[in-house]
C-alpha cells in the first residue's frame, strides 16, 4: 500500500537508494557493464546466509505488533520474501539471530569481524556523510578474472542504518519517518547482488524512495532480475500468475557501473543511501561514481 500518491513524492525530498556492488575494471573479455555480482550457489543452495541484527534495532524499533504470525519480526519478513522470490535458491536463513549491535568507529571494522549484520549506528562515521540514511559494505573476489563469464563473488556485506541523524518507522502510515520494511528489503536485495530497476512503481529495487513510500514486497520484475543473476526459474512451477510479458516488456535491472580498480582481485566497497537525493559509491577507497 503506497501511503501518498508518489506523484507528490517527486515534490518533496527524495532519497537515493543503493546501487548493486560497482563492478570493477573491464577485463579482455569482460563486459564491466554487466559484470554479476553475487553470493556463490553453493553457499545458498539449501542453506542461506546468516545475517544477523543488532540487538538495539529489535529493543528501540519493533513492537510486538510489527510480528507476524510466526513471530518473526519485519527483518525476517523481508528475508522470507526475497527467499520466496526463487524456487532454486534460499538466500536467508530465517530467524536472523540477534546480536549485540556492533557499534564500531570506522566502516572497515565491519568488514573483517567475521559476522554479518544489519547494525544501528547512532554516532555515525566521521568517513561518510552525514547526510547518509544507510550504507552497505561489501566484499567480492574478481572470479573467472579476464573471461566472459567473469562476476564479482560476495564474500561478506553488512548494513548500517543512521539513526544518529534520521528516524524510521514500521507504520506503513506514517509520514514522518522512512519506512523500515522499504530500506530494509531494498538493501537485502543488493545484499543478494540485485541491482536497480530503471524506473518502476512496484519494483522495491527502484532507484529512489522517499519518506512517503511504503513497498514491502519484491515485483514480478525484481524476481526475474534475480533469476537472471543467479541463473535460475523464476518461480516454484504452478505459479501460472506470473507473466514473462510483463517483465520483459518492462524496465529492466540497471547494470552494474564501470570502474578503475587497480587490485585485480580484491574488492571493497561502500555505497551511500543519502537523503539528499544522490547516491555515492566507493570501490576501494574511491569514488567511481555518484547519480
Amino acid at each position: 500500500m503506497k501511503r501518498i500518491a508518489r506523484l507528490l513524492a517527486t515534490l518533496l525530498l527524495v532519497s537515493c537508494v543503493k546501487d548493486a556492488p560497482p563492478a570493477t575494471r573491464q577485463a579482455a573479455g569482460a563486459s564491466a557493464a554487466s559484470l554479476d555480482v553475487k553470493w556463490s550457489n553453493s553457499s545458498l543452495n539449501g542453506v542461506g546466509i546468516q545475517i544477523s541484527l543488532g540487538d538495539s534495532i529489535v529493543n528501540d524499533q519493533f513492537v510486538g505488533a510489527d510480528n507476524d504470525g510466526s513471530g518473526h519480526n519485519p527483518v525476517d519478513q523481508m528475508t522470507k520474501l526475497w527467499n520466496a522470490s526463487n524456487a532454486s535458491l534460499k538466500f536467508f536463513q530465517v530467524p536472523a539471530p540477534v546480536v549485540a549491535n556492533r557499534a564500531y568507529a570506522t566502516i572497515r571494522e565491519y568488514e573483517n569481524d567475521g559476522q554479518q549484520g544489519i547494525y544501528k549506528s547512532v554516532n555515525w562515521f566521521a568517513e561518510v556523510d552525514s547526510r547518509a540514511l544507510a550504507v552497505t559494505q561489501y566484499r567480492g573476489i574478481r572470479r573467472n578474472y579476464g573471461t566472459s563469464s567473469e562476476y564479482i563473488e560476495l564474500t561478506h556485506a553488512d548494513i548500517i542504518m543512521n539513526y544518529r541523524d534520521y528516524n524510521f518507522t514500521t507504520d506503513e502510515n506514517s509520514v514522518i519517518a522512512y519506512d523500515f520494511h522499504t530500506v530494509i528489503i531494498h538493501e537485502l536485495g543488493h545484499f543478494i547482488g540485485l541491482g536497480h530497476t530503471r524506473s518502476t512503481d512496484d519494483s522495491v529495487m527502484r532507484s529512489s524512495l522517499s519518506i512517503f513510500d511504503a513497498d514491502r514486497t519484491p515485483s514480478a520484475l525484481d524476481k526475474q532480475n534475480l533469476a537472471n543473476n543467479y541463473g535460475t526459474a523464476a518461480l516454484a512451477p504452478g505459479r501460472s500468475s506470473f507473466i514473462a510479458a510483463s517483465v520483459t516488456a518492462g524496465p529492466s535491472q540497471k547494470k552494474l557501473p564501470p570502474s578503475a580498480i587497480e587490485d585485480d582481485q580484491g574488492v571493497h566497497g561502500l555505497i551511500e543511501l543519502r537523503a539528499d537525493g544522490s547516491c555515492h559509491h566507493y570501490v576501494n577507497g574511491k569514488l567511481i561514481e555518484s547519480h
